[in-house]
C-alpha cells in the first residue's frame, strides 16, 4: 500500500450506491451490500530528482533527462509543470507536465564542439513560470566530448590524424595533429 492512501469499508442499504468501473458488483444485490473505498491522497510536490545527474556523450548527439516529482511521502505527483533549463555549451529551455508516475522528460541536441552544460529543473507548483523558494528543484551536469576517429579514412601514415580550427576574436587558426606509429615528426 502506498503512503498517503486510506481505505474505508462498510455496508450500505442504498439501491443506487455509486460504483466505479472494475467493481466486483455494480448493482444493488439485495438487503445490504459491502463496500471498500480507497482515498488516495497525493500532497504537493516536495522533491524533484533529475536523472541522470551526470552524463558524458559525444558532440552532435541528443541528451535527455527525466525529472521525477514526488510529495513528502514519496508518492508521484502527476500533472505538475516542470521547467527545464540548460546553460553552457548549449542554451535551451522547455517545460513538460508530469505523467501519472510523476515523471516529465526533456531532450535537446548537443553542440558541435566539446563543452559542459548545467541542466536545471523545477516543479512550478503555482504555474507562474518563476522558480519560487518552496518549489522543489534539482541540477545535473552534461559533458560533451569529441570522439576519437573510428574509420580507416581518419587514420593517416599508421597514426590518428585530427583536424580543427581555433577561433579567437575573428582570427582563425587551422591545425592538423598526427600521432601514432610512422607518423611524421613535423607537420607539412
Amino acid at each position: 500500500m502506498r503512503a498517503g492512501s486510506a481505505y474505508v469499508a462498510g455496508t450500505t442499504f442504498s439501491t443506487d450506491f455509486p460504483t466505479t468501473a472494475g467493481a466486483v458488483q455494480t448493482t444493488y444485490g439485495g438487503n445490504d451490500d459491502s463496500f471498500i473505498v480507497k482515498f488516495d491522497f497525493v500532497g504537493p510536490p516536495a522533491r524533484l530528482t533529475l536523472s541522470p545527474s551526470n552524463a558524458t556523450n559525444p558532440v552532435n548527439t541528443q541528451h535527455c533527462v527525466t525529472a521525477t516529482v514526488q510529495d513528502a511521502s514519496a508518492n508521484p505527483t502527476p500533472n505538475i509543470t516542470v521547467h527545464f533549463g540548460v546553460t553552457g555549451a548549449i542554451t535551451a529551455s522547455d517545460s513538460a507536465t508530469t505523467d501519472s508516475g510523476g515523471q516529465a522528460g526533456f531532450c535537446y541536441g548537443g553542440p558541435a564542439i566539446a563543452g559542459t552544460d548545467a541542466i536545471t529543473a523545477y516543479a512550478d507548483t503555482d504555474n507562474d513560470s518563476t522558480r519560487d523558494v518552496a518549489e522543489p528543484s534539482d541540477a545535473a551536469t552534461k559533458i560533451w566530448f569529441v570522439p576519437l576517429p573510428t574509420s580507416a579514412d581518419q587514420c593517416k601514415n599508421g597514426g590518428w590524424q585530427a583536424f580543427g580550427v581555433f577561433k579567437n576574436q575573428g582570427d582563425c587558426v587551422s591545425f592538423v595533429a598526427t600521432a601514432g606509429r610512422n607518423a611524421p615528426s613535423q607537420l607539412p
